[in-house]
């Protein structure tokens, strides 16, 4: 049996199990739509590999709270649009990251920071997520 490629417009599924009725989507919707790159990492072990990962080949611990994502496959430009969410033990959910560097397509380097109250400081939280959105090369 050959491996080749399937091409398609439109995805139909039956949905047979909750309303016994066909449902579509168009396959474009559902490729933009993905994250391209994703991951869940303990940002408190340097050593540790990610929890779980999507066209993840590694994240590099640089620094206190500094790590640099390096994607499997290459984005297909520097504008595609990174998301990092952080957390600690007590729940608590801080949303203060910034990207240090330009993106490059097969890298994307961030910094944690705990920007509750006044402290602006690198920080690592033992809950760490990335995602990324946009066109792979």
């Amino acid at each position: 049996m050959a491996n080749g490629t399937i091409a398609f417009d439109t995805l139909t599924t039956s949905d047979s199990v909750n309303t016994g009725t066909e449902k579509s989507i168009d396959t474009s919707y559902l490729l933009n739509g993905v994250a391209k790159v994703w991951v869940n990492f303990d940002g408190n072990d340097a050593g540790a590999p990610a929890r779980n990962s999507f066209n993840l080949s590694s994240t590099t611990d640089n620094d206190t709270g500094d790590y640099t994502m390096n994607f499997t496959n290459a984005m297909n430009d520097t504008d595609y649009a990174p998301q990092f969410l952080q957390g600690d033990q007590s729940g608590a959910v801080d949303l203060g990251f910034k990207c240090t560097h330009a993106h490059a397509t097969t890298t994307n380097r961030l910094i944690s920071r705990n920007t509750n109250g006044t402290s602006n400081t690198a920080r690592d939280m033992n809950t760490q997520s990335y995602t990324c959105h946009g066109d792979l090369a």
